[in-house]
């Protein structure tokens, strides 16, 4: 994989908010359907943004998503393609809305056809970012990498990229919370891992027919090493799996 996939601090800065949010285009065109409710329309750099948040928390997300592409573009530029068409994301505040409008019963976001949902609640915390930034990438890969790969690199990227901290003016991915490392050593310690050479060999129907934690855990695990492990002497590996 690139070299980009390394980490790096970055400064936090409060101007780029400002910043993105003077550029945003709010657009007074509004979606109505029968099942779900009235959803202001906000147009970004990269996104159309449909929620019914309050105007303030759809600014943050209209800076964050913006960013969140970016990050996605800027670790996956070996690659990658071109960002061409700008990707629909619809964001609830209530979860109920979110299933009338397709959600999974049980889940708080989802990438389904072309479209990203998620639910905000009543204030947006970390947890709805992670699952934001986890759907989000699979809606970037489908669109801008493309191509088929084993479910374990797909999930395993996507929560890579769940788990990155957003600064202000980007994102620091590669991150490793001390809570989510513990749960890793547990789970391994314990023997919940599969066996390696059939973690890689999981299908998509194998995956969604038993969803656990830990084989999240096992392929976000096995991501990281291959990303950061020994210096980014496994990059490429990695990589030759993105255009498997």
């Amino acid at each position: 994989m690139c070299s980009a996939l390394s980490t790096g601090q970055r400064p936090v800065s409060r101007s780029a908010v400002c910043l993105f949010v003077m550029m945003l285009v709010w657009s007074s065109a509004i979606l109505n359907a029968s099942d779900t409710p009235t959803l202001q329309r906000y147009e970004t750099k990269y996104y159309i943004l449909f929620t019914d948040v309050p105007r303030e928390q759809a600014q943050e997300v209209a800076v964050r998503m913006t960013k969140m592409a970016e990050e996605y573009h800027d670790r996956t530029r070996d690659f990658s393609g071109v960002i061409r068409n700008k990707f629909p994301f619809y964001l609830y505040v209530h979860k109920e809305d979110y299933i009338a409008a397709g959600g999974l019963a049980g889940s708080s976001g989802l990438f389904a056809g072309d479209s990203l949902y998620a639910v905000a609640g009543e204030q947006l915390s970390d947890r709805t970012w992670h699952v934001v930034q986890h759907e989000g990438f699979h809606q970037f890969a489908a669109a801008v990498i493309g191509g088929d790969r084993p479910m374990w690199i797909n999930e395993g990227l996507a929560d890579y990229f769940g788990e990155a901290l957003f600064t202000g003016d980007g994102f620091i991915s590669g991150v490793v919370p001390d809570w989510r490392l513990k749960r890793v050593r547990d789970e391994i310690t314990a023997g919940k891992f599969l066996p390696l050479e059939r973690m890689m060999k999981l299908s998509g129907e194998e995956w969604n027919a038993h969803i656990v934690t830990v084989n999240y855990d096992h392929a976000w695990s096995l991501t990281h090493f291959l990303a950061h492990g020994d210096g980014g002497k496994y990059q490429k590996a990695l990589a030759s799996f993105m255009v498997y």
